[in-house]
C-alpha cells in the first residue's frame, strides 16, 4: 500500500504580532515593538504540522493576491506542504 495523501481545506492567516512596551493611560497612544508576521489560521497550522513531520500534505485554500498571500504560500511550502490547491 503506498503513502496516503492528507487534503486540508484550510483557512491561512497571517498574523501580525507586536510587544506594546507599556500600557496606555485614558486618551494616550503606546509605541510596540516592530511587527513581525507569521501564519496561522488552524488549518493553516494543521498542514504545517503534518508537512514537517513528513506527511504527505496537500492544502485548499484561495488567498488574497498580495504580498501576504505570497508569504503564506512561501511558509507553507518551507513546512513541506503541496500548494497545488493555493489559488489567488
Amino acid at each position: 500500500m503506498g503513502r496516503k495523501k492528507i487534503v486540508v481545506i484550510a483557512d491561512i492567516f497571517a498574523d501580525m504580532l507586536t510587544h506594546i512596551v507599556a500600557y496606555p493611560k485614558c486618551g494616550d497612544g503606546t509605541n510596540g515593538t516592530p511587527m513581525k508576521r507569521n501564519s496561522g489560521g488552524c488549518g493553516g497550522n494543521i498542514a504545517a504540522g503534518l508537512g514537517v513531520l513528513g506527511a504527505d500534505t496537500h492544502v485548499v485554500c484561495r488567498l488574497g493576491d498580495d504580498e501576504n498571500g505570497r508569504f503564506l504560500r512561501e511558509d507553507m511550502l518551507k513546512a513541506g506542504v503541496n500548494v497545488d490547491g493555493l489559488s489567488f
